[in-house]
């Protein structure tokens, strides 16, 4: 080898190795830079998959309904009428619930009818058989008076129709009328034998219907 090619090869080696320390000395002055802004670079994760467990739902707590108690832990003594719902309403002293339910209205006591109320009434009496009675015996309402049934009446006091119950002798009708006004009574019976001994007497009827 002639020393010329020894020169130009020494030449091509020196250059390689000052093209090697350089780029030694370019990267620790890049090292030396990332040390001293403290960035690191690394290497891109790769994506995590979607699982239940790495997501995180936040629920809205449920409303909880407010007790009388807690209302009186607020405010024992509230000023205002307080709405619990649309049938009740908590009082102005909180210790009572009044029903905004109409309340019913009483029911009227009925009057006591005329049925039930006694009169006294004077009482005499008459036969089929007394002479000047017609033979038919015919009433001044057109029935037939019988026995157990008819009385006379002063249709003023006992309107015709009515029956009554008399005290001792039961219920009559008032079907004929007699020479009499007021409280007084005929009682019709079959013979003259059935009337009482004093004639005429004191009884007490009420009105039926």
């Amino acid at each position: 080898m002639t020393p010329a090619v020894k020169r130009i090869r020494f030449v091509e080696q020196v250059k390689r190795c000052i093209f090697f320390k350089k780029l030694q000395v370019v990267h620790a002055i890049i090292l030396t830079l990332m040390i001293l802004s403290n960035q690191t670079i690394l290497p891109l994760a790769a994506p995590q998959p979607v699982s239940a467990e790495n997501i995180q739902i936040e629920l809205t707590p449920s409303v909880q309904p407010i007790r009388l108690s807690q209302i009186r832990e607020i405010d024992p003594e509230p000023t205002e009428t307080i709405e619990i719902d649309q049938d009740f309403a908590l009082s102005r002293s909180g210790s009572e619930i009044a029903s905004q339910t109409p309340k019913a209205e009483p029911t009227p006591t009925p009057k006591p009818k005329t049925e039930y109320q006694w009169m006294t009434f004077t009482a005499t009496f008459y036969a089929g058989d007394q002479k000047g009675l017609n033979p038919q015996l015919r009433t001044a309402t057109g029935t037939r008076a019988t026995a157990g049934r008819t009385i006379a009446v002063d249709p003023r006091v006992i309107p015709y129709g009515t029956k009554v119950y008399i005290e001792g002798w039961g219920y009559r009708i008032a079907e004929d009328c007699g020479g009499f006004s007021g409280k007084h009574i005929d009682i019709f019976v079959d013979h003259i034998a059935d009337i009482p001994r004093a004639g005429k007497i004191r009884v007490r009827l009420r009105i039926v219907k």
